[in-house]
């Protein structure tokens, strides 16, 4: 009997294995079948308007916390990031570009992922940027600020990091980057202390970072300002911040260079592309087409019907845009020409 039971348990496992290799299995042919059908820019997508929509739901918006989206200039290549926001925060860097004429699997980049924040992407679409407070070996009495990291394409392969060392002169801890293709480098910074933080610029001369300078009051308000992307030849810049003339949450505002040099009053970019939900984290696709951004609805369960679902329908929700994480968004750039036209009157 005692045998019989242990044969009966045995079958029992071994087929609860089968059946959960069976829907994973089922699961990644889906996904990979998806991709295999996406052809041509922009995996394939219908262009935006000037209305915002979410970009790829189901494949990019998947109801992860999805946020920055990078595709290369030739629109052939694409990076994005895609994680967790709860019970726990991981964001991760994902890439795929198209193989004749088909967009392949998307797969992680090899970094490691418990040093790699916030990666962004030069225009020339060969290093990329992100921010870490452990890429180096550090004793536990050293302190520890985050630092911008930089890693260089090599073939299909990427180069070791390199800290961008601002020398004793700027201590402050440092986050998400933007690279114009001058290699001038955007960045939000703070201490952490006074309740804000700022964005600052650094030049790249002779192939060394200056000293970051702060930018102008038109830009930096009084509280955080975040995020910043910076246009590939710095003609505006784009951030998001909360402020008391907004819509609700973050918002993104732009400011622009005037014929002096000099950075225009930021504007906030209004009803077509802020809402009472939470944006922020804009990104400018490299051939100046299309805005792209993150959002999300604030409380998720108002996407629920009202009626009873069925386990494998609350799993679908879970795996949708619009389960209240991050998706992105994206819109016709023509709203930057638009915003600039109001700006220069």
């Amino acid at each position: 009997m005692k045998k019989n039971f242990i044969s009966l348990s045995l079958i029992l496992i071994i087929g609860i294995a089968l059946i959960s290799c069976n829907q994973n299995n089922n699961s990644q042919n889906k996904s990979n079948s998806t991709f295999a059908e996406l052809k041509g820019p922009y995996l394939g997508q219908k262009p935006p308007g000037m209305t915002p929509e979410i970009f790829a739901p189901g494949i990019i918006s998947n109801g992860l916390f999805n946020g920055l989206i990078y595709f290369t200039a030739n629109g052939s290549e694409v990076y994005f990031t895609s994680g967790f926001e709860k019970p726990f925060y991981i964001s991760m860097l994902f890439y795929s570009c198209m193989k004749d004429g088909r967009w392949l699997e998307p797969m992680e980049v090899p970094f490691k992922r418990a040093i790699f924040h916030r990666p962004v992407l030069n225009p020339q679409g060969n290093k990329l940027f992100f921010i870490s407070s452990q890429a180096e070996e550090k004793s536990k009495d050293e302190s520890n600020p985050v630092k911008i990291y930089y890693s260089e394409k090599m073939d299909e392969n990427w180069s070791v990091p390199k800290k961008i060392d601002f020398g004793e002169a700027f201590p402050y801890s440092c986050s998400q980057t933007s690279i114009a293709s001058s290699g001038n480098l955007y960045f939000q910074a703070g201490y952490y202390i006074d309740g804000d933080e700022d964005i600052y610029m650094s030049k790249l001369e002779n192939g060394k970072y200056m000293t970051p300078l702060r930018l102008s009051d038109k830009i930096n308000g009084p509280d955080h300002d975040s995020h910043p992307f910076i246009a590939p030849d710095e003609s505006y810049i784009i951030f998001d911040a909360y402020r008391p003339e907004g819509f609700g949450n973050n918002d993104l505002y732009i400011s622009f260079r005037d014929s002096n040099g000099e950075w225009t009053e930021a504007k906030n970019m209004g009803p077509h592309v802020n809402s009472e939900r939470d944006e922020r984290r804009s990104t400018v696709s490299f051939d100046g087409k299309y805005l792209f951004f993150e959002s999300k609805i604030q409380d998720g369960l108002s996407k629920l019907p009202e009626q009873a679902l069925s386990l494998k329908e609350l799993q679908e929700f879970t795996c949708s845009a619009e389960n209240g994480s991050a998706d992105i968004y994206w819109v016709d750039a023509k709203i930057i020409e638009t915003l600039k036209d109001q700006s220069t009157k």
